[in-house]
């Protein structure tokens, strides 16, 4: 009995032996097993929502980069796909305009003024702060665009913009009488040329009306601050016998090559028996064309973008302007001392022979 009993504990005790090492090692797979599944849970988190079609992404070798002022968008040489499978180009867009927020009529009409006066505090060939070959196209664009369309009982402004060049209108109107101010630019790649076209009324008690607007680009103050001219001309219309109640102006052109500009003062023509006669004091109208000094253009392909009526044009430039001292005797020099720092009032008398064909006459005329 002893015996039996004695074996029977020993079944017992190597029973529970046994038992206890299965609890331990099923305990010790669970923990293993839970501790893998963590780690697979997380990896499953952080693996994105889409399936990968393509994992071998080759970057291109040049990256696209844009200024502001940029006229050219360097290509890439490689094109890349994007770790969702379709085919990622670089892109080459073409500039699209953003408008500047538009002014209101009070602001239109400061701003106006302010470049009149004081031409954006840039000198020529500078124009209202915009400087032919050097401001960049889609910034001067924007310049217009802030201009939006105006109609106010005195007062109306306009800015247009197009691919080949952008314009700004403005009209003016003071008491009874007004003025009419054209801003615009050419351009392809770069700003070309710039003009500035102001025109007043043409009746002799109200030409003092555009002297009082441009003081910033009044004779006096052009021969001052940028001396003689390369050439100035003179072309007092004659009155043409088929049209004798037609109003036609004395002109005063001024070339400045090295500077990239020139400009043309429109004066009330009054005669004698003698003389054409233009004065400073009658100023009706006033041309301004800019470019880039390095261009080295001459008067004659200035006159021929000439766009103004009443000025210079490539029809009319070499056979009805003539140099200054052959028209009244004074020469560039001399011009630049009696008006440049005085400010003389003193009127130019042109030789009626000098100009013995009416206007605009394609018949042959004597020098």
């Amino acid at each position: 009995m002893v015996t039996i009993k004695v074996n029977t504990l020993k079944i017992i005790i190597v029973v529970l032996h046994l038992l206890i090492l299965c609890g331990c090692e099923g305990r010790q797979i669970s923990d293993q097993s839970i501790s893998s599944n963590s780690t697979i849970q997380a990896t499953i988190f952080s693996q994105p929502t889409y399936t990968i079609l393509n994992t071998s992404i080759e970057e291109p070798t040049t990256q696209p980069h844009y200024t502001g002022t940029s006229t050219s968008i360097p290509t890439p040489s490689k094109v890349a796909s994007n770790e969702i499978g379709f085919t990622r180009v670089p892109e080459t867009p073409a500039p699209i305009l953003t408008p500047a927020p538009t002014l209101s009529l009070l602001k239109s009409k400061e701003l106006f003024h302010y470049f009149l006066n004081t031409n954006g505090n840039c000198d020529l060939p500078c124009l209202w702060g915009v400087v032919p070959g050097d401001t960049d196209v889609e910034t001067f664009k924007r310049f217009v665009s802030q201009f939006g369309k105006i109609e106010a009982d005195n007062f109306i402004s306009q800015g247009d913009w197009s691919e080949q060049e952008a314009s700004l209108f403005f009209e003016e109107k003071v008491g009874t009488y007004g003025y009419d101010v054209t801003m615009s630019g050419k351009y392809s790649q770069r700003i070309n040329f710039l003009f500035l076209r102001i025109d007043g009324p043409k009746i002799s008690h109200q030409t003092s009306l555009i002297n009082n607007i441009i003081v910033n680009y009044q004779l006096s103050t052009i021969l001052s601050k940028f001396g003689k001219p390369s050439q100035a001309q003179i072309a007092p219309w004659p009155d043409e016998p088929s049209r004798p109640n037609e109003w036609l102006p004395f002109n005063l052109l001024l070339f400045y090559p090295e500077r990239g500009f020139s400009i043309e003062y429109i004066y009330s023509k009054e005669e004698s028996k003698n003389f054409f006669i233009g004065c400073p004091n009658q100023l009706v109208g006033l041309s301004i064309i800019t470019w880039t000094p390095k261009s080295s253009l001459m008067l004659s392909e200035i006159a021929a973008i000439s766009v103004y009526f009443y000025g210079m044009n490539k029809e009319i430039i070499d056979q009805y302007y003539k140099p200054i001292t052959d028209a009244i005797g004074l020469s560039e020099t001399e011009l630049v001392e009696q008006y440049g720092n005085n400010n003389s009032q003193t009127c130019f008398k042109a030789q009626r022979s000098k100009w013995p064909y009416g206007y605009l006459s394609t018949e042959t005329a004597s020098p």
